[in-house]
């Protein structure tokens, strides 16, 4: 059986001691999503709207005609501080959805 060190982070700063876990919240039990939300409760992006539910995490912004996306920037931050706190993310779940009522569709550069 393989053993994980973890610690539970309180607010920003504030952490416990690590200690040895051995193994996971089971999927199904009330305790786990408060342990998720506990853990990404300090995950605040500027100029973004966050939801965050259980391991799901959505952060998203409003772009008026002749206005700059931000996408990028939220995405670096996001991403800054999940290597931060030791929070990996799932590439394969992390998407992008665009939505737009213009007329002509914008062309965006990678």
């Amino acid at each position: 059986m393989s053993h994980r060190y973890q610690r539970i982070k309180l607010s920003e700063g504030c952490v416990s001691e690590w200690g040895q876990v051995p193994s996971g919240v089971p999927q199904g039990t009330k305790l786990g999503p408060w342990l998720i939300l506990i853990t990404i409760n300090d995950l605040a992006v500027n100029n973004a709207l966050l939801w965050k539910y259980v391991d799901d995490t959505t952060a998203s912004e409003i772009v008026r005609k002749g206005d700059q996306s931000n996408a990028q920037a939220i995405a670096d931050t996001v991403a800054d501080w999940s290597r931060k706190n030791r929070v990996k993310l799932n590439n394969d779940k992390c998407k992008e959805l665009r939505i737009s009522f213009a007329r002509v569709e914008e062309t965006f550069h990678q």
